[in-house]
């Protein structure tokens, strides 16, 4: 597994770019799959336009409300993924993962 953490000041810009087409048209499929967040939205299904900007403005909710945005960013975002060749990791498991 490759796993890469990304430091950024914007949950908004984040998930525009999560569940956009990517810098090289990379993101297909999108959904959540697990959230640290009490976000509302079923897991495992295609967001709305809506549900994407609510997301994002979630995200950003407590930094916005107390304007505290640390150095480098209140936004750590750890990307996962799988080398060619490994074998598909199901939903159910990449949640498990995240939960633990």
């Amino acid at each position: 597994m490759i796993g890469k953490i990304t430091r950024g000041s914007s949950g908004r810009a984040l998930i525009r770019y999560l569940f956009g087409p990517g810098r090289a048209n990379e993101h297909t499929s999108q959904r959540v799959i697990a959230s640290g967040l009490a976000i509302g939205i079923e897991e495992g299904r295609k967001l709305t336009a809506a549900e994407i900007a609510g997301l994002g403005a979630a995200i950003d909710a407590a930094n916005d409300a107390y304007r505290a945005d640390p150095a480098g960013g209140h936004i750590w975002h750890l990307s996962l993924s799988l080398p060619q060749g490994d074998r598909l990791i199901a939903d159910d498991e990449w949640s498990d993962m995240a939960q633990r």
